[in-house]
């Protein structure tokens, strides 16, 4: 739950963003424009793109770029708030990478952090997220979860084999699809069309293929 001051209370991390009149203004427009149907997804994405601004954490000043995150940001809303992508400048890094997601508290419900759990008793990989504070110009502070990307470097950085995730027959990720649209077969079969697009030898095409299949 949230509740006024229950982030200082709890001794959270702050993090402090400086936007400009204009960034403010651009970030209002293009959650407004999405959700009206006369402009929708397609004005969302061609004008989601990255913008300057600067970041505090624990005293340091940080030049970042920023955008909206989600290609199609459902639930990502809560009044004036919005999920946000961070990306710092210069080489630098913060929670020992140098791009993350910040998100909404009300976005994560409560069988994400249940999920979470278990994935860390069990050893399965997730997505790393912690709750901090965050400051948005003179606003009043927001509870968000910094998420970190679960993409090929984070991958690396735990000692795993880089992850990718294919696409096939309108199916957005071939990973744990679901069993009333894809048969183990359909599957296999797409995911085998996928591959040889890319030129994997059939060797590894295989070894995937039943990786996949055994996920699912």
């Amino acid at each position: 739950q949230e509740a006024p001051g229950v982030g200082e209370r709890l001794g959270l991390p702050l993090l402090q963003l400086k936007l400009s009149r204009r960034d403010v203004v651009h970030f209002e427009d293009l959650y407004n424009r999405y959700e009206d149907p006369d402009y929708g997804l397609e004005y969302y994405t061609e004008h989601n793109q990255w913008r300057k601004a600067e970041l505090f954490y624990k005293g340091e000043r940080y030049k970042i770029r920023i955008k909206s995150h989600g290609r199609q940001p459902d639930a990502h809303r809560a009044g004036r708030f919005i999920s946000l992508s961070i990306k710092l400048r210069n080489k630098r890094q913060m929670f020992g990478v140098s791009r993350f997601n910040l998100i909404i508290r009300e976005r994560l419900q409560p069988e994400r952090h249940v999920a979470l759990d278990l994935a860390e008793r069990f050893g399965v990989i997730a997505q790393d997220i912690r709750p901090v504070r965050v400051q948005i110009n003179s606003w009043s502070e927001k509870l968000y979860f910094v998420e970190r990307r679960l993409d090929n470097v984070e991958m690396e950085a735990r000692g795993r084999s880089s992850l990718r995730r294919f696409s096939a027959h309108n199916t957005r990720s071939l990973v744990l699809v679901s069993p009333e649209s894809e048969s183990d077969e359909r599957l296999r079969s797409a995911l085998e069309e996928v591959l040889d697009a890319d030129g994997y030898p059939p060797a590894h095409a295989e070894a995937i293929v039943e990786r996949y299949a055994g996920i699912n």
